[in-house]
């Protein structure tokens, strides 16, 4: 285990760069702030390659401990450095720093299409019902917010460690093996009934513009949420939610 004290330390400075999203594509890593994320991955296998901590928090957190052991690079810092590195307003006195998973797709599996989520924290709670209802495979568009945008990471919890990642996708194939809904306000049918041999692709897309036309013409179905009069449409995450869990009872 090392010691820096310095907010000009070389590493100090090329974790900082990982605020940015060219940097974070550019070398395939990404930041954690949150100790149970970090915990809670670490239970479920994923350990990071860098870690930094600060000495009261591993006095107040004795399982934090065994990470250090295991961690590939451990650093200890001071509130100053926690300060300069991190993107919180209130540090937490840790900051780890993982690869980002290598791009995969499970088929068979329950997949969630994200067209054009421009919130983070809309985009962490949607994966965080993914894991919930068993979407376990997610394709996001190129105009998504970044996947692994801090904000995205907080909402999104250890979500971001249990799902499969992809970032394109053809239609033609996937319409083989999938069914196909998109969703609407108003309009379209609030049931609907999936065929028992394949499984679902749900595509949602953001609150201000809807599903992209393209996307809706590739659907089987296109399915609302029955609401009242009184509101004009649902958060993009709690309608992705509702049907979700709608989908994953229903079979």
């Amino acid at each position: 285990m090392k010691s820096i004290t310095s907010v000009s330390n070389l590493t100090i400075k090329e974790v900082k760069k990982l605020h940015q999203k060219k940097y974070r594509e550019k070398t395939g890593l990404f930041l954690v702030e949150n100790l149970k994320i970090i915990m809670d991955a670490f239970t479920s296998g994923f350990v990071p390659c860098q870690l930094f901590f600060t000495s009261e928090l591993v006095k107040k957190n004795s399982e934090l401990q065994s990470l250090i052991n295991r961690v590939g690079e451990g650093f200890e810092i001071n509130d100053q450095v926690n300060k300069s590195i991190s993107t919180l307003d209130t540090p937490s006195g840790i900051v780890a720093v993982y690869d980002q998973p290598e791009v995969r797709f499970s088929r068979g599996k329950n997949c969630l299409y994200l067209n054009a989520i421009n919130d983070p924290g809309n985009l962490g709670t949607l994966l965080r019902s993914a894991v919930a209802f068993g979407f376990d495979n997610i394709i996001l568009d190129e105009a998504c917010v970044d996947l692994y945008n801090p904000k995205t990471i907080h909402a999104a919890k250890d979500a971001i460690f249990k799902l499969n990642f992809s970032f394109a996708v053809d239609f033609s194939t996937l319409k083989t093996d999938y069914y196909i809904l998109t969703t609407s306000v108003r309009g379209s049918n609030p049931e609907f009934k999936i065929p028992k041999t394949k499984s679902v692709c749900l595509i949602l897309g953001s609150e201000s513009h809807g599903v992209d036309p393209s996307l809706l013409k590739l659907s089987d179905q296109s399915v609302s949420i029955p609401t009242t009069e009184k509101i004009e449409s649902l958060n993009v995450a709690v309608a992705g939610s509702i049907l979700m869990e709608k989908i994953f009872n229903k079979k």
